[in-house]
């Protein structure tokens, strides 16, 4: 399966720098010239590679989704004291994925994401319910909303339809593996 991916991608850039390849010829027969003298930079990414890089980061919607929605929403709204459980509740549930459930389904010491999702958001969480959380801002009601925030935009960014129909391109469907990180 690894291979067959490898393919695609190599696949992908053959065509993205066939096309950047033509559109340069194009583009110098019919550019206006500065008269100033320019070299191509050998440390330089080429244009193909350039634009394999965006097409990749287009696939992380869910991810960006996510991290806009989950973690920084608290920041633009600081008085929706839901919103900042939401986040510091959710940095427990991501430790417990990337230290148990994902490396468990990956047969592995090490996953995507594990060390921020160990490193870096618990040590935050922890800091923000040791000094910074005010239990008495909250009811019992604030949790359930807090925890229904955080399971909606984990659907809506890795599960819903949205999320789907990035992968519906023909040929280049989304895996097992690219949809979820891992098989099942």
């Amino acid at each position: 399966m690894q291979v067959e991916n490898e393919c695609k991608i190599t696949e992908i850039f053959c065509v993205i720098d066939d096309f950047c390849k033509e559109f340069a010829k194009i583009e110098s027969r019919n550019a206006v010239s500065d008269g100033k003298s320019h070299r191509n930079k050998p440390n330089r990414m080429s244009d193909a590679e350039v634009i394999l890089i965006m097409i990749n980061l287009s696939s992380m919607y869910g991810n960006w989704l996510f991290w806009l929605l989950v973690y920084c929403l608290p920041l633009f709204f600081p008085n929706l004291h839901v919103l900042t459980l939401a986040a510091m509740m959710f940095s427990f549930a991501e430790l417990l994925m990337h230290l148990i459930l994902f490396n468990v389904r990956l047969k592995a010491c090490y996953n995507p994401g594990m060390i921020t999702g160990v490193f870096m958001l618990p040590p935050i969480a922890i800091y923000y319910f040791a000094r910074v959380f005010d239990a008495s801002l909250f009811s019992w009601y604030h949790y359930v909303i807090a925890v229904a925030w955080f399971v909606f935009v984990f659907w809506l960014s890795f599960r819903s339809p949205i999320y789907w129909s990035l992968g519906k391109k023909p040929g280049y469907d989304f895996t097992e593996q690219s949809a979820f990180g891992m098989y099942h």
